[in-house]
């Protein structure tokens, strides 16, 4: 649970912070005003050319003022139709597409009062959403409407992302993330806790406080390989919109919706008398909770052509991620690299990428692919002498799980009886099963972080 708590924390916060590179054209004026003092943990940048320090700060200060993303998106998008063979423009475009899918999130989530300050110990509320003291009424049709909306916004960043010919124009966007915000509450200004830093430290930290002081600047340099990069997050982000939206799980919204946020549809309005502490804060009518949100985590697949959708962006994340590194062993520059090579430097100062994680990095798409082409199964855990919950980890050596076939011809999804193994009885089948053992090998090459990179480098 941990390892999978990190990795959601990780993914977010990248997420977070790679698309507000966007906000750059939208939002200069304002974002640069915002002095995001007392924030907290954020990535520390390594030292690199002046140059780019320079040509970041002189584009931005000509990026467009407008008063909103919104409106910066329109003038852009006429620049791109003026300038249709501008590559740059095009990708500075789909950047602010992406970043107006995050923003949006954010603002639909302010809107309804997500109650992120209670709910610090789960990583996917840790979005610092500020308070909302007169939320909408959400319903079930409502919430599954955020989700739509995000994925739209997403498909439009997506489309334009892959227009981009990289492999004949030089892309080169600088931008200094400490100007950039997010407007999180929609009231057209950038406030300290919604600068781009701030939110990556919150994401981070959890329910801790946000303290260290943010860096004055933090420059980078997006080329050509940043494009596959992030037209890649477009389809992951996507996949999980889609297996969210062929799931019928009103049910789960209709016992545990109220605890995320204050002005809920249910049919249980007794929940509504009860304070709304902490989730994790083990009380008794918390524990009720818990048990509840669990046993409701069984959702019928109402609509599998979405599956479907959502399998056709797994396999284009592997292409992506295929074209990223092509890309990226090309270059021969060395400039405040957001992904680099084993022979260039990161702005993230803690991640280095060295030739074996670039080939073992080869070896998992490869292997991803295998398993959502239906080529391998992923192991099984039951079935085998001792179990794993009291001894070593041991795995089904005989059948294992067709991943593939929960897309193509899905039943569904019962957390419970998944974790025991009957749910997954449709797709249980003999055949090449994908090596435990590989796996770990995968993540000893990435110095047992394997999950921090992959949300990294994509």
């Amino acid at each position: 649970m941990r390892i999978i708590q990190r990795t959601i924390v990780a993914g977010l916060s990248l997420t977070l912070v790679v698309a507000s590179v966007s906000a750059a054209k939208a939002s200069a004026a304002k974002a640069s005003a915002t002095k995001a003092s007392g924030s907290g943990q954020v990535p520390t940048t390594q030292s690199g050319p002046d140059k780019a320090v320079e040509t970041s700060k002189s584009l931005i200060n000509e990026f467009f003022a407008e008063a909103t993303l919104s409106e910066a998106l329109v003038a852009q998008q006429k620049t791109v139709e003026d300038q249709p063979g501008d590559q740059n423009e095009k990708f500075r475009l789909g950047m602010m597409q992406f970043l107006r899918a995050l923003e949006g999130l954010g603002q639909d989530h302010h809107r309804f009062g997500l109650m992120s300050g209670q709910r610090m110990t789960i990583p996917l509320m840790r979005l610092p959403v500020p308070p909302n003291e007169n939320p909408e009424k959400l319903t079930y049709q409502k919430a599954r409407s955020i989700v739509r909306r995000l994925l739209k916004r997403l498909t439009v960043a997506q489309q334009t992302l892959e227009s981009i010919n990289t492999d004949e124009a030089e892309i080169r966007v600088p931008v200094d993330l400490t100007q950039l915000a997010l407007d999180l509450n929609n009231d057209g200004n950038y406030m300290d806790k919604e600068s781009i830093l701030y939110i990556s430290a919150a994401v981070q930290r959890g329910r801790r406080t946000v303290t260290t002081a943010m860096p004055k600047s933090f420059p980078v340099m997006f080329d050509n390989a940043d494009v596959s990069w992030l037209e890649g997050y477009t389809h992951v982000l996507s996949a999980f919109c889609e297996v969210a939206l062929a799931h019928d799980w009103e049910k789960h919204f209709n016992t545990s919706a109220i605890l995320f946020y204050p002005n809920v549809e249910t049919p249980f309005d007794f929940l509504k008398d009860e304070p709304r502490e902490s989730v994790m804060s083990f009380s008794t009518a918390s524990i009720f909770d818990i048990v509840a949100f669990l046993h409701n985590i069984n959702y019928e697949c109402k609509y599998p052509k979405r599956m479907l959708a959502a399998l056709e962006h797994l396999e284009a994340v592997v292409t992506c991620s295929r074209k990223t590194w092509s890309l990226i062993e090309a270059e021969t520059d060395n400039e405040r690299e957001w992904l680099p090579g084993p022979k260039q430097t990161s702005i993230m100062g803690s991640f280095r990428i060295t030739q074996q994680i670039v080939g073992s990095w080869k070896d998992v798409t490869d292997e991803v692919e295998a398993l959502l082409k239906g080529k391998k199964l992923a192991p099984f855990w039951r079935g085998t002498e001792g179990g794993r919950i009291n001894g070593a980890q041991v795995w089904n050596k005989t059948i294992g799980i067709n991943v593939r076939k929960m897309f193509t011809e899905p039943t569904g999804f019962d957390m419970a009886l998944w974790i025991h193994g009957s749910g997954l009885q449709p797709y249980l089948e003999e055949g090449d099963i994908s090596s435990p053992e590989d796996w770990r090998k995968f993540n000893r090459a990435f110095g047992n972080r394997f999950w921090n990179f992959a949300f990294w480098i994509n």
